[in-house]
């Protein structure tokens, strides 16, 4: 079972031996606290901070191209089309890219590992801190678990993660959701600088 965690502002892992020390034992992560963020977000690359920032598979990250970027919006076409593998419902999906999200594409379209590389990288990292385990999956779940606590609902999350979930409703609603997306991931980047920064006072900050 888990044991409580420190608060993140007081981890200084240049300082720790161990983060075992102050965390205790840790099972298999599927969301990511305060105390493990903010030792894992320095080392993180470009691509794996995007899974966290937008909260969409793995395999979607490393397979995203410059020109899926249109006007801040990161646009998924759901059938395959050469090195894009298509989403994983075969829907047509859109993100809005945060600022944060923006700024770090650059580096990302440079430096982009496939998915099984970048997992392999995670590991490494997961090893060095001392976790039991971590996926780049979990950084998606943390994402998205992120949208319900800061009171999107369970409807926002569903419609960013792009899952498929259809209901009679979705005959007669064909809002495009766009200015409540943007709003969402412009919340979910402020939370997660707020916490690899110091900033956030609770585990869970309204920015709505």
């Amino acid at each position: 079972m888990r044991t409580a965690l420190i608060p993140y502002h007081l981890v200084a892992l240049a300082a720790l031996p161990s983060l075992h020390e102050h965390v205790g034992e840790l099972p298999a992560v599927n969301f990511f606290r305060r105390a493990e963020l903010v030792a894992l977000w320095p080392k993180l690359d470009a691509q794996l901070k995007l899974l966290l920032l937008t909260g969409q598979r793995p395999g979607e990250v490393a397979a995203m191209a410059k020109d899926h970027i249109v006007e801040g919006w990161w646009q998924m076409q759901g059938k395959p089309k050469g090195a894009w593998p298509g989403t994983k419902n075969g829907r047509d999906h859109r993100v809005w890219l945060s600022e944060p999200a923006l700024g770090l594409i650059d580096t990302h379209l440079k430096e982009k590992r496939n998915a099984k590389v970048s997992g392999v990288f995670m590991r490494k990292i997961v090893a060095e801190l001392e976790l039991e385990r971590a996926t780049p999956h979990d950084l998606r779940r943390t994402c998205l678990t992120w949208i319900t606590r800061l009171g999107f609902g369970r409807d926002a999350m569903d419609r960013i993660a792009n899952h498929r979930i259809r209901s009679v409703t979705d005959v007669y609603d064909r809002h495009s959701y766009g200015d409540e997306d943007k709003r969402i991931m412009a919340a979910v980047a402020r939370h997660v600088l707020s916490l690899v920064k110091g900033t956030a006072t609770s585990n869970v900050v309204s920015l709505r």
